[in-house]
């Protein structure tokens, strides 16, 4: 089978242990950004495992096998809100597992059927909610700066979770301006881009304004 994915599934046998593990994590990211959640060979029999998501993999016995799954993330909240050093990628990880609940929910037209004790869901694609660029932005914050995690929310030093995305520099701003009267235009654009880009502007305006107009 899957070494990375045999690794992960033993170190969730104990779950209260595997969620201050540094390997646990470290398994985990390997498993969901190769899509191994998705499926994955079995190098002892050849067989090619399949699920149907993240959440399916980690409750199947082909997968993590976590018989308690709401304990896992009652264990995961214990150590994300805590000062435990492995805090962030706990958050990290119940960014991913909150974002894959809420898509199954409501993005997907769904029928279950039981296998060896395990709801399997039998899902077809549905309209996207607009919340779901919210959500592929905080699994990346998730990703690549997860001490982030932490300062965003109402009251906190990053309100949204655009801001921490502008700041971890996955998202770069573009000012916006609505050309009307000449005047407060140019004083925005001073205020945004500086002065030597409007002279540069100024610049490139003048020697188009003195090409000849063709008829």
């Amino acid at each position: 089978m899957s070494f990375t994915v045999f690794s992960a599934r033993s170190l969730a046998n104990h779950l209260e242990n595997a969620v201050g593990e540094k390997a646990f994590y470290f398994y985990m990211r390997e498993i969901i950004d190769n899509k191994l959640y998705e499926k994955y060979r079995d190098d002892v029999n050849g067989e090619e495992c399949k699920f149907d998501g993240l959440l399916q993999f980690m409750q199947h016995k082909d997968g993590l096998g976590i018989k308690d799954l709401p304990l896992f993330e009652r264990c995961l909240a214990a150590v994300a809100s805590s000062s435990h050093k492995m805090a962030s990628q706990a958050q990290w990880l119940m960014v991913e597992l909150q974002g894959r609940k809420r898509f199954s929910h409501h993005g997907t037209n769904q029928h279950t059927e039981s296998e060896g004790g395990v709801a399997i869901s039998h899902s077809k694609p549905a309209r996207q909610l607009s919340s779901d660029s919210q959500e592929r932005i905080l699994r990346r914050i998730a990703r690549d700066s997860p001490e982030l995690l932490a300062d965003i929310g109402k009251g906190k030093r990053l309100k949204s979770a655009r801001a921490a995305a502008i700041e971890a520099g996955i998202i770069t701003p573009f000012p916006s301006l609505q050309l009307k009267d000449p005047a407060p235009t140019a004083q925005k654009l001073l205020a945004k881009k500086g002065k030597a880009w409007c002279l540069q502007l100024l610049e490139e305006l003048s020697g188009l304004l003195e090409e000849p107009v063709s008829e």
